[in-house]
């Protein structure tokens, strides 16, 4: 081999260690923002099971109201009344 052979071949190593290095390094964050995906995609649905629980308990099993609205209520409305149910200790 001459050394030009001998030279282009090791730029060509350096260039691919380098970029295997380089890779390396995406690769860790990816594998840590995975966990971190992970654990709050498990803490998330903790949360969404306390949700519905206090939804079964507060508003599917409460006592119907006495007075029929004809209006539709969304979420926050229905949310806001049985609140306001358990701070008059109706419930």
């Amino acid at each position: 081999m001459t050394d030009e052979n001998t030279t282009d071949i090791l730029d060509k190593y350096v260039k691919l260690k380098e970029e295997y290095d380089a890779l390396k390094v995406q690769i860790g964050a990816l594998e840590k923002t995975n966990a971190d995906l992970t654990t709050a995609y498990e803490n998330a649905k903790g949360e969404i099971g306390n949700l519905q629980g206090l939804v079964t308990k507060y508003v599917v099993s409460s006592e119907p109201d006495k007075t029929v609205d004809k209006k539709e209520k969304t979420l926050k409305d229905i949310f806001m009344d049985e609140y306001e149910k358990i701070e008059k200790g109706m419930i």
